[in-house]
């Protein structure tokens, strides 16, 4: 059994201003859970990232070695195009960085590469990014970019705060933790067309066609990428970037546990694949599958969450057609319960 849970938040529609601070680099791991050798290098990218926090990183999972990468799956990534952009169309080895678009190495990375090349890279034009949000739910996320030489535009979205247990050759994230996942590349998948001088951009992204992904919890990527190839390596020089959060920041303000409660996304349902959940702040919270006799059939959540609204995807052998109950325990006390038929 695995499981993801997801923090949520409500969406503000307001238009929020980018008075944000200018990123010094961007870092973009390629790996996958499948990849028995990706372990380390993900772990020292994480370090790298923790005494970096003036760079942004970018973490894509790619839909391979065979059978499948199974956070791939769970995460529901639109596209793999990012690899094939730096591959030029072979695809590239896992695990494999680029700093800045400049390739950094393959296989067995090291952290005082990702240093060498940061301290390398030379500085970024700074891109300043808006975004505004419609009564409909659609954001638009707004810059002018300047491009020195032949370039496209890259608008990558990434979700981080995702709870995910993974059972492949790779392991699991400290805490099971995953950040900077990426999500989705816009304007398409393989950027803008190609421009150079300056350029305003609007581009817009609706929340509604991916409801597994949590927009409170992520943040759009903008930068210029040359077009022409730089090396024998595939790198292509970033010359700008920015950043924004596409959160509203509002949090859950209710503080008595009777706030806590269950809600079934589909019932009935021909297969039980997410149950969302409300908590006023962090406490241990236990959820579990019973059947009509309360015998326990699946715990599906055990461990510390966070506040707010959380999702939990669940994978696995299907659940037989019936009649269950999904009880809630927060610390320990049953404060909710719901009846699904699963047919």
């Amino acid at each position: 059994m695995k499981f993801r849970a997801l923090l949520l938040f409500g969406l503000s529609l307001t238009c929020i201003p980018s008075a944000q601070a200018q990123p010094k680099a961007l870092a973009e791991l390629f790996s996958n859970t499948d990849c028995a050798n990706c372990r380390t290098p993900d772990d020292q990218f994480t370090s790298y990232l923790s005494s970096h926090p003036d760079v942004v990183a970018i973490i894509y999972h790619n839909n391979s070695p065979s059978p499948t990468d199974v956070f791939y799956l769970a995460g529901k990534p639109s596209t793999t195009s990012r690899n094939v952009f730096y591959s030029g169309g072979a695809g590239l080895s896992d695990p494999t960085t680029f700093i800045d678009g400049y390739f950094s190495g393959s296989g067995q990375l090291s952290e005082p590469q990702w240093e060498t090349v940061t301290n390398a890279s030379p500085p970024l034009t700074p891109i300043a990014v808006t975004k505004s949000v419609n009564t409909d739910g659609i954001i638009t996320i707004n810059f002018t970019a300047i491009a020195q030489n032949l370039a496209n535009v890259f608008v990558a979205l990434k979700e981080s705060n995702i709870i995910y247990h993974n059972t492949g050759l790779y392991g699991a994230m400290p805490g099971d933790l995953w950040n900077n996942i990426f999500r989705i590349m816009l304007p398409t998948a393989t950027g803008s067309a190609q421009f150079s001088g300056p350029k305003t951009f609007a581009v817009t992204y609706d929340p509604s066609l991916n409801p597994d992904w949590i927009t409170d919890n992520m943040a759009a990527v903008v930068f210029v990428q040359d077009a022409t190839v730089f090396d024998t390596k595939h790198s292509y020089p970033i010359e700008a970037l920015g950043t924004i959060s596409l959160g509203s920041g509002n949090a859950v303000s209710a503080n008595t546990q009777s706030s806590a409660h269950l809600r079934i996304a589909a019932n009935p349902t021909a297969r039980l694949s997410q149950i969302c959940f409300e908590i006023p702040e962090v406490s241990r919270v236990r959820i579990t599958l019973a059947d009509v006799l309360g015998r326990s059939v699946q715990t599906l959540v055990d461990g510390s969450m966070p506040s707010g609204q959380s999702s939990i995807e669940i994978e696995g052998t299907p659940i037989s057609s019936g009649c269950y109950f999904v009880r809630m325990f927060v610390d320990g006390t049953e404060v909710d319960r719901a009846k699904v038929i699963v047919e």
